[in-house]
């Protein structure tokens, strides 16, 4: 519960203006009635946005929203965009934010995309393929993030994947490289005092670039209006 511009802001509150933009599946689109490619990592920014303004006397339970994001894996670690595997092949940023959630809403899924990756060399293939795209081992820094929201040391070749992806971010302005890296970054936190100190400098250039902000990163993504741009608003990881 957080003092807002509009009065007392509540984690159900923020929830309750999330609803209109909930689609069939469960999870959050960029505008009502439809359905995006990249609900699942949407849906983990709705997260986070609600549980910046969790109360210490409100609870949230996220059962049904872990069900809603867990559908949409095709078999255990490789996720689609979609339950019903629509929207296209699967996309970097759909995995990273299941992977940054995880935690928050009591899932294993950072272990079963590793399981995944390692039986498969890596490959992540949603649409029968099989192309460089669907190449993960290209994406070490993924590596390493969901080794850090297990709570294990990622190797030291992903954890300067990590550093240098993050790094690239913090000196682009880029909308989309801001809120990946901005769900690297909550999730690394305080876990790599190397990887802190990049963080640290991510969050120096984000309040350059965009000084309200995920919230203004989002609304020059073209956002405006949404709850996300809102209550996402000063928000630096």
């Amino acid at each position: 519960m957080v003092h807002g511009g509009q009065g007392l802001i509540t984690a159900n509150g923020v929830l309750d203006a999330y609803e209109p933009y909930i689609n069939r599946f469960g999870l959050v689109n960029q505008y009502p009635d439809t359905v995006d490619g990249n609900g699942i990592r949407y849906t983990a920014d709705m997260i986070f946005a609600v549980e910046r303004f969790k109360g210490l006397n409100e609870s949230i339970n996220w059962s049904r929203v872990k069900g809603w994001m867990e559908s949409c894996e095709l078999e255990p670690g490789l996720l689609s965009r979609a339950p019903d595997n629509s929207g296209g092949q699967q996309q970097l940023d759909d995995v990273v934010g299941m992977i940054a959630v995880s935690t928050i809403i009591g899932s294993d899924f950072p272990k079963r995309f590793i399981k995944y990756g390692e039986d498969h060399f890596w490959f992540f293939d949603t649409d029968g393929k099989m192309e460089l795209k669907d190449f993960f081992g290209r994406q070490l820094q993924v590596i390493a993030h969901a080794k850090f929201a297990l709570n294990e040391k990622p190797s030291l070749i992903t954890r300067l994947a990590w550093m240098i992806s993050v790094l690239i971010s913090a000196f682009s302005k880029d909308q989309d490289g801001k809120v990946l890296s901005w769900h690297l970054v909550k999730t690394a936190n305080a876990k790599d005092r190397y990887c802190d100190l990049v963080a640290y400098l991510w969050r120096m250039m984000l309040k350059r670039h965009y000084p309200n902000g995920i919230g203004q990163v989002l609304e020059a993504y073209g956002w405006v209006g949404h709850p996300a741009a809102f209550y996402l608003r000063d928000e630096f990881g």
